[in-house]
């Protein structure tokens, strides 16, 4: 016959070995999710990352893009006008620019003023919905932006009140206000 005590005791040790097994089973467990959400947090910080370079690599694209406008001679050009003639001048009202380079007067350098316009309110859409980190239109021609709004300002403003169009060249304001901001260097202030 089996002694009680035997018994007894091959009942611990079964105990015993089922408790080690569960505690072995749970720290296996324990240890595959640990494992599996650090693969998981890998891969979502890859992706991301890869999310990043392509992100930088449109930035570059779009910024070479705006460099090829830039480059052009009709923008060459346009710049000239800006720096070399109308920086000498004060807009204050709508009127003194129409008078003198609106389309009845002067179509040719009507359409520069509405080219550089064009190209500066762009480059205000792309940094305001984040396509364009602003460090970069800075770097390439912050100045330009920044001498067209002087220089324009007062006219554009009362454009807005006479034409009841407030959004008139809002990116561009939008894009100058960034870049002052962002620089906190002293404006290019016209005559």
């Amino acid at each position: 016959m089996v002694d009680l005590v035997t018994l007894q005791a091959t009942a611990y040790v079964a105990q015993i070995v089922g408790v080690v097994g569960t505690l072995t089973a749970a720290f296996i467990a324990v240890r595959s999710y640990l494992n599996s959400n650090k693969r998981a947090e890998e891969a979502k910080q890859k992706e991301q990352e890869t999310r990043n370079r392509e992100l930088e690599t449109r930035q570059a694209q779009l910024y070479m893009q705006v460099y090829n406008i830039m480059a052009s001679r009709e923008f060459v050009v346009a710049d000239n006008k800006l720096v070399l003639e109308w920086s000498k001048q004060k807009f204050t009202k709508w009127s003194d620019f129409i008078d003198k380079y609106g389309p009845d007067a002067n179509r040719e350098d009507y359409l520069v003023f509405d080219q550089l316009g064009h190209v500066i309110e762009g480059m205000g859409v792309l940094v305001k919905n984040g396509l364009l980190n602003v460090q970069y239109i800075d770097d390439l021609m912050g100045g330009i932006i920044i001498g067209y709004w002087d220089i324009f300002r007062d006219a554009i403003l009362d454009f807005r009140k006479i034409n009841n169009y407030p959004a008139a060249f809002d990116m561009t304001e939008l894009l100058y206000d960034k870049l002052t901001t962002e620089r906190k260097k002293p404006t290019w202030k016209s005559a």
